[in-house]
Formats: structure tokens, C-alpha cells, sequence
């Protein structure tokens, strides 16, 4: 009975989120810019609600880096170039849409618990592998605030003058850090893995 609840509860949170991925990119949801702030301040509140504050500002700084690149990207491609999507989505759009994802995945995750995983009709290995991804998922967010964090007590190099400049050099440093953190993440994975492996090695 355990082993099907926990089935029906995956499959309905799975759901969720592609549900709400594909209303993004509905013409009623990109052109309705109201709409979009409404639900994100709905995620943002109810994510306080359910994991607290300090989880939803690590979410909102984990965030904030891929919205400033997707928004000068955005900005770029659209105005020089006078490129759209089939959607005419601004990059404030896309940028409300990342953030809402993040919130929605977040959330959805909070809901599964370890205990859910276990109780899955699936093979070990399989139930390693989810565990594995959700608990790298959850250092991801508080790693890239320490490494943000560190980032920002960089100084400047002395040629950078001006506001606009510092930006530039602070975006830059963000974009950099995107990677880095990919590459720390696979490399957790990749330890994670072997400790398993070998446990079950020497515990035949």
C-alpha cells in the first residue's frame, strides 16, 4: 500500500511541474504580465510558508545569477538582432518564468521525502539515483549562496571605473560561477558513487 501512495504522490508532483512548465508558455500566461507577478509572489509566499525563509532567499540568490545572464541575453538577441520567439516573450518574461520554476520544483521536492523514496516500487539503484539527485539539489542552493558570497569579496581590478563597469565585472563574475558549480556538484555525485559502490563492495 506504501509502495502506491508514494507512486501516486511522484506521479501527481511530476505532473505539477510540467503542468505548470507548459502554462508558461501559453499566449494567456506571456501576455498577461500581472498574471506572472501574481504567481510568483504566490510561490515566493508559500515557499516561506512550507520550508521558511532563509530557504527562499537561497533560492531567490541561487536564482538571481541565471536571471541576470537570461535577461542581457534576452535583451541582446531581441533588440539588436530584433529577435523573438513564437511567443513574443520578453526577457523579463523568461526571467519571472526561470524564478517561478525554481520555486515550483522546490516546493514539489519538499513535499517527497526520503521516506517517499524508500517506498517506491523500484530497484536499489534506482532509489540511490534519486536520492543521490535530490540530495545534490539540495546542497546546490546553499553551496552557489557560499560561493556567491566569496565572489563578492573579490575586488575590482583597478581598471574598472564607473557604476556601469562594476556591474559588467560583478554579471561576469555570476556567469563564471554557473559552471563552477556544475562541475562541484558532478564532482559530489561522482564521490557519492564510489562511497556506495564500495560499501556494497566490502559488504557482500
Amino acid at each position: 500500500m506504501r509502495d502506491i501512495m508514494a507512486t501516486i504522490k511522484l506521479i501527481t508532483l511530476l505532473l505539477t511541474v510540467v503542468a505548470f512548465i507548459y502554462t508558461q508558455y501559453t499566449d494567456i500566461w506571456t501576455i498577461n504580465f500581472t498574471l506572472q507577478i501574481t504567481v510568483t509572489t504566490i510561490l515566493i509566499a508559500l515557499n516561506i510558508l512550507l520550508n521558511g525563509r532563509k530557504n527562499t532567499a537561497n533560492n531567490i540568490l541561487f536564482a538571481a545569477p541565471f536571471v541576470i545572464f537570461g535577461v542581457v541575453i534576452g535583451s541582446f538577441l531581441k533588440y539588436a538582432f530584433d529577435y523573438t520567439n513564437d511567443l513574443q516573450a520578453s526577457p523579463l518574461t523568461i526571467a519571472i518564468n526561470f524564478i517561478d520554476t525554481v520555486f515550483i520544483i522546490n516546493i514539489c521536492l519538499s513535499r517527497f521525502t526520503y521516506i517517499d523514496v524508500l517506498n517506491l516500487p523500484f530497484s536499489k539503484d534506482f532509489k540511490n539515483h534519486i536520492i543521490i539527485t535530490r540530495s545534490l539539489y539540495e546542497k546546490a542552493i546553499p553551496i552557489f549562496t557560499r560561493m556567491r558570497w566569496h565572489s563578492d569579496q573579490l575586488p575590482p581590478p583597478p581598471d574598472i571605473i564607473g557604476y556601469f563597469q562594476y556591474k559588467i565585472f560583478r554579471a561576469s563574475i555570476y556567469c563564471k560561477l554557473i559552471p563552477a558549480l556544475f562541475l562541484h556538484i558532478y564532482n559530489e555525485a561522482v564521490q557519492i558513487e564510489n562511497i556506495i559502490e564500495n560499501r556494497r563492495r566490502h559488504f557482500k
